[in-house]
């Protein structure tokens, strides 16, 4: 599939491996919707991409939040009409120690960024 012009959303787009996709799928010609939670970090993020307003949405919002998801997503069509391609890069993970010593908080956490 060509990625010129395609809408792809980002979420956890101000996060590190979000820029680095951004920057990647900006310089092959495609539509952008950022999607985070700070509205500063993606504005310093729209800017360092530097792309015309009709290829880019910042998009700041919670998706934990009920109804997030499908205000992202009206936002997204109303903007773009469509969207191609979904990355979910949101943050939360808590690794790096055994199963077992992990908590029902911290499980909880996870599932509600990454589900």
């Amino acid at each position: 599939m060509a990625i010129k012009d395609r809408v792809v959303v980002i979420s956890g787009a101000a996060g590190g491996l979000g820029r680095v996709v951004a920057h990647t799928f900006a310089q092959a010609g495609a539509r952008l919707a950022l999607v985070g939670k700070n509205p500063g970090k993606l504005a310093e993020l729209e800017q360092d991409l530097a792309l015309s307003p009709d290829r880019i949405l910042s998009y700041a919002v919670n998706l934990i939040q009920p109804g997030a998801a499908a205000s992202l997503h009206e936002a997204v069509l109303a903007k773009f009409s469509q969207v191609d391609i979904l990355l979910h890069f949101v943050g939360g993970w808590i690794g790096g120690k055994p199963l077992v010593q992990v908590t029902v908080e911290e499980v909880s956490s996870m599932l509600d960024q990454h589900v």
